[in-house]
């Protein structure tokens, strides 16, 4: 893993970090409920507000490693989780010591996130992790260029027009993202594809307002915590969109 800090004397939202590792390795648990229960409270110490402490990159770390080298019984739910950890707006502090150098906490946090372009690209291939690893690399910003390259080459690797649709819709969302202008050459979308997505939106959105949505599952691959963190992601970029 590179780096392995002290946790009792590196901060997060909640104070000090010593519970950390124990949230991480909850979330390779085969309990679904000890996965969603720290996804939530990381989301909370490590991402509160859209910002990054001190504890984050290393979390960051920790978690691409669990992806590269362990099974993962919910890949989606890390990765999910990695998009919101790489990609805060504030920093508290703003600098921290990384490997002996005052380093800005939001950079660092980008490019940890990014520097693992070739591992999201391999969950594209699971359908489960799909929606996750498309997450993470829209997302990307310092690299957007390779990111794109590796969407239209996974979309070349697509055999069906609906999965090639989705590649399309991910790499104009790159783009945006981005504040390019220019619009991926979509090909035809499948009969239907359009209003098949919005029907899901709608579904999500019922789902996540459904007080008794413990005792049904969540519509998608996403579990609850990850949808919920996917569709906050997707309002709080319309937001930016409307004020730029």
């Amino acid at each position: 893993m590179g780096i392995d800090p002290d946790w009792s004397r590196i901060g997060c939202a909640g104070g000090l970090s010593e519970h950390i590792p124990i949230l991480l390795a909850q979330l390779v648990s085969k309990d679904a409920v000890v996965r969603e229960r720290a996804f939530m409270t990381l989301v909370h110490d490590l991402a509160w507000n859209e910002n990054a402490y001190e504890a984050t990159p290393y979390a960051i770390c920790r978690i691409v490693h669990d992806l590269r080298s362990i099974e993962t019984p919910d890949p989606a739910l890390l990765l999910t989780l990695l998009r919101r950890l790489g990609n805060a707006e504030a920093a508290s502090p703003d600098y921290i010591q990384w490997r002996g150098e005052p380093t800005n906490l939001i950079v660092l946090c980008r490019q940890l996130l990014e520097a693992h372009l070739d591992l999201y690209v391999r969950f594209l291939d699971d359908s489960k992790s799909k929606t996750g690893a498309l997450d993470v690399i829209t997302s990307f910003r310092l690299n957007s260029q390779s990111a794109e390259k590796a969407l239209k080459d996974a979309m070349g690797r697509e055999t069906s027009s609906e999965g090639r649709a989705q590649f399309v819709e991910a790499i104009n969302d790159l783009r945006e993202w981005n504040q390019a202008t220019e619009a991926v050459d979509a090909p035809s979308l499948p009969e239907g594809y359009l209003e098949k997505r919005l029907e899901l939106r709608r579904d999500q959105t019922a789902f996540l307002a459904n007080p008794d949505r413990r005792k049904i599952a969540a519509p998608g691959e996403l579990s609850y915590f990850a949808l919920r963190s996917r569709l906050l992601g997707v309002v709080i970029r319309a937001l930016r969109r409307a004020s730029s």
